[in-house]
């Protein structure tokens, strides 16, 4: 039924709208590149509870989900990102970016992978 709420695959929403946590930057964003708590499906309510900004009953614990990318460079993102589209590590999301996506990523990574390409850009906050 596409009422229900569904839980991001992962715990890993890439949405195009503005962080809960960061509201100058995509969800997405924050998703890949920060540490996040985890997402439940509340059973009385049927709705997603986001375990890192919604007020929630003490008895719901949380994990802390590391992210798959990090911004100090993509070799320290191997394990957790760019393994997953190599051949025969997991068929599931080989093929999904082009070599080519895959080494602007690489060097987005290794450059700091900085949210504004202008810093004058950037928020003063």
């Amino acid at each position: 039924n596409s009422d229900n709420p569904v839980l991001p695959a992962g715990q890993l929403d890439l949405v195009d709208k503005l962080s809960d946590r960061q509201n100058s930057q995509f969800t997405s964003n924050q998703e890949l590149l920060f540490p996040d708590f985890d997402e439940t499906l509340d059973p009385i309510t049927n709705t997603i509870i986001n375990l890192d900004t919604d007020p929630v009953a003490p008895d719901l614990q949380g994990i802390i989900i590391t992210p798959p990318m990090n911004r100090n460079g993509a070799l320290l993102s191997a394990a957790r990102f760019f393994n997953r589209f190599e051949d025969g590590l997991n068929p599931t999301h080989f093929g999904h970016l082009t070599p080519i996506e895959l080494k602007l990523i690489s060097e987005w990574l290794d450059i700091g992978g900085q949210y504004y390409n202008n810093p004058f850009d950037a928020p003063e906050n």
